[in-house]
């Protein structure tokens, strides 16, 4: 399995580090910070980076960034996410996320949790 995390903070660094300890699953990420991306693949907590070429081989895609960058972030990539891929967000607030991304996951066809 392709697990995509955006958001290589402390839910989504936490995420892709467990995934890679306890499954033999592919991970990959994306931060704005490069040191923090430097960081994630020297410690083996990611494979690679979440690219346009990655993003749509991911079966799984968790998306560990705020509110309001979660939507932008997944309206902005919705047209490359796989039809069969699963998109979870990890943001605390949900009624602002669920409203916007439930509709754009209907629309492009891939299921939102």
């Amino acid at each position: 399995m392709n697990v995509g995390i955006v958001g290589l903070g402390l839910i989504g660094g936490s995420m892709a580090k467990s995934v890679k300890a306890r499954t033999a699953h592919t991970v990959y990420g994306a931060d704005l910070d490069q040191e923090t991306m430097a960081l994630a693949r020297m410690s083996g907590a990611i494979d690679g980076p979440l690219t346009e070429e990655s993003l749509p081989r991911c079966d799984l895609l968790l998306v560990a960034i705020c509110p309001g960058a979660a939507v932008k972030w997944v309206r902005d990539h919705a047209g490359q996410i796989a039809k069969s891929a699963i998109v979870v967000d990890l943001c605390g607030v949900k009624r602002v996320v669920v409203e916007a991304l439930a509709p754009l996951a209907e629309a492009h066809g891939f299921a939102y949790i």
